[in-house]
């Protein structure tokens, strides 16, 4: 069962906008950013890409899957439960992932851009289960996350460095869409004991995507009849995360039952 695309799914943004900034007012929260590398999961959407290469076979160089891409977050990060060392880290991200075939004097390029609203929420199962004693800003090193959002999507299509035109309109489609994403992190290391150097992987599921006449924007027609939705987007992200402390912590000296 779909998500609704109706004006729902905008309300529900916005609340999450409004969310992130009544979070950053509390006196506790700390700032927070973060930046690494996504790769792209879709096999309907890879078939788009393989339609374009097998109808130009004599184009030398392909146009290759939209996988790798780049994105970043900035946000604050509250603890909602001392004892058992509950975070949520309320954020607003950005990011995109892109690819491009130039051949002879045609270049094409495409991709799909995306701004995101969520809120992490960071945990360690036995903290979670049994509580601490003791703990420094952001908790137990090791812990797990689960991350609820919103994201606003636009693909683009570019033709010789300029945007392709439908109808004699720029092709600019948009679409909010709702995502889940779960991960593990370790906090690393601390510099001049006031910033938190955190590595995190996780994966990010899309119940579907949305993007309108984007297999025909792309092969100049959609005679294999692909659909404008993409169920089950999956997003695999490696990122570092820097979070600045208020005043300065002996976070490392400080023990945590369940580390």
């Amino acid at each position: 069962m779909r998500i609704s695309r109706s004006n729902i799914s905008l309300k529900s943004a916005l609340a999450c906008v409004a969310f992130v900034f009544i979070f950053s007012g509390i006196s506790t929260a700390q700032l927070t950013f973060s930046a690494g590398y996504s790769y792209l999961f879709n096999r309907n959407l890879d078939e788009v890409f393989q339609l374009y290469n097998t109808s130009r076979a004599w184009q030398a160089n392909t146009l290759k899957p939209l996988t790798s891409g780049l994105e970043a977050t900035a946000g604050w990060n509250v603890c909602l439960n001392t004892k058992r060392q509950v975070h949520v880290v309320t954020q607003l991200g950005y990011g995109y992932s892109m690819t491009t075939a130039s051949n002879n004097e045609h270049r094409l390029t495409t991709g799909i851009q995306r701004a995101d609203v969520s809120a992490q929420f960071r945990f360690h199962p036995r903290a979670l289960i049994k509580g601490v004693n003791s703990a420094g800003s952001l908790g137990p090193r090791w812990f797990m996350t689960l991350t609820p959002g919103y994201s606003l999507l636009w693909p683009f299509v570019r033709s010789g460095g300029d945007a392709l035109e439908n109808d004699e309109e720029k092709y600019r489609p948009k679409s909010f869409v709702f995502f889940a994403s779960a991960g593990i992190g370790h906090h690393l290391m601390m510099l001049r004991q006031r910033i938190v150097v955190t590595p995190e992987i996780s994966a990010t599921w899309y119940p579907y995507i949305e993007l309108k006449d984007y297999a025909q924007s792309i092969n100049g027609h959609n005679l294999m009849n692909f659909n404008d939705t993409f169920d089950n987007v999956f997003f695999f992200q490696a990122k570092l995360r820097f979070t600045f402390l208020k005043k300065e912590n002996n976070w490392w000296n400080t023990p945590v039952r369940g580390n």
